[in-house]
Order: structure tokens, then C-alpha cells, then sequence
């Protein structure tokens, strides 16, 4: 008995905002560097792209895209994003905004 291929699954896509209060964009901006670097470099991880604001330069967009949830998931309980959050917490000027997405189909 054979079964059918399944579909793979849609990318996960992870968008998140960050507002650094006050002047501090050298750090966060080190900070994002070496996030997006950790990102890239784990598994599953489809892209990940760091956004600065042109009208406010101390907010931050990131978008990642995932191949699954779980890649998604194991990289945020990662050394790499802990460590990150955790530097980046006496800077947040409002709380980390972080949402999941997927695309919708095309017509």
C-alpha cells in the first residue's frame, strides 16, 4: 500500500518590532547583528532580515521565515536569542512585539 507525497508545509514567517528607548543604537544594533547571524546559521531558518526605520532610527523590524514551527520554536529557545533578549531588555522603550505569519495561497 503506497500513500500519496504530503504537501510540505508552508513557511512560517516571524515578524517581530523593537523599540530601543533612548539613544543606545550601537548596542542593539551589535545585538541584532549577532542574532541575525545565529538565525542564519540555524536549522530550518529560511531567511532572516534586520529592518531599521528611516523616520526613527531606534526602531528595529525582523522578519524571519522558517520551514517549520518547531525551527521556529528551537531557535527561540536558543543560547543565541536568549542571550539577545536578554541584552536588549534594559533598552525596550515599549514590549517586544512578536507575531507569527503564513502566506496566503495565490488565486
Amino acid at each position: 500500500m503506497s500513500s500519496a507525497p504530503r504537501a510540505a508545509a508552508a513557511p512560517l514567517y516571524v515578524v517581530a518590532h523593537l523599540d530601543i528607548a533612548g539613544p543606545q543604537r550601537g548596542g542593539p544594533q551589535t545585538a541584532l547583528a549577532h542574532l541575525a547571524g545565529a538565525a542564519c546559521r540555524s536549522p530550518g531558518n529560511l531567511r532572516f532580515e534586520v529592518w531599521q526605520q528611516v523616520s526613527r532610527g531606534n526602531h528595529f523590524n525582523l522578519l524571519a521565515e522558517w520551514q517549520r514551527r518547531s525551527d521556529s520554536e528551537a531557535f527561540a529557545a536558543s543560547g543565541a536569542a536568549l542571550a539577545f533578549r536578554e541584552s536588549v531588555g534594559p533598552w525596550l522603550g515599549s514590549p517586544y512585539d512578536e507575531r507569527l505569519y503564513r502566506a496566503l495561497p495565490a488565486e
